[in-house]
């Protein structure tokens, strides 16, 4: 991955600019390709974003919302969000997990920054996918 200054900001948007224009690429498997794309990228997930800034993960989220909002199969799509917010839903929960043991872990600064980064996750792939992503929005502000 390149650590240059302001060379991941330009992936990150021009990323998002390739998913919002060719969407439905993405969702659908191309000749010469055994499964659609968005598949290979949430299958890859950890190491795309493992050097990424957090504000650049939120992009990179929204990008893949966009992708995730072309798929017109709604039980795919589902599966689709459940496979991106994998990892963001990990950390929810075992923050969850935790101050249900001891309320007191919340009021750690790193846990807070961990919550408003979640938070702020969601809310970009909200923004991109729109109303199929009430089920996600559902089972994190269930807990």
């Amino acid at each position: 991955h390149e650590t240059h200054d302001g060379v991941q900001d330009m992936a990150c948007d021009t990323f998002i600019k390739i998913a919002q224009k060719c969407k439905r690429h993405f969702v659908t498997v191309q000749v010469a390709e055994v499964m659609p794309f968005i598949e290979e990228i949430l299958n890859g997930i950890n190491a795309i974003i493992c050097d990424l800034q957090p504000h650049q993960v939120h992009t990179f989220y929204e990008a893949v919302g966009y992708m995730i909002q072309a798929q017109a199969d709604t039980q795919v799509q589902e599966r689709l969000i459940e496979k991106c917010m994998s990892l963001p839903n990990q950390v929810w929960d075992r923050i969850i997990n935790n101050a249900t043991q001891n309320v007191e872990t919340l009021k750690d600064p790193e846990v807070v920054k961990q919550l408003g980064n979640i938070l702020k996750t969601n809310v970009r792939a909200c923004q991109a996918i729109g109303h199929p992503f009430v089920t996600q929005l559902g089972r994190i502000y269930l807990d």
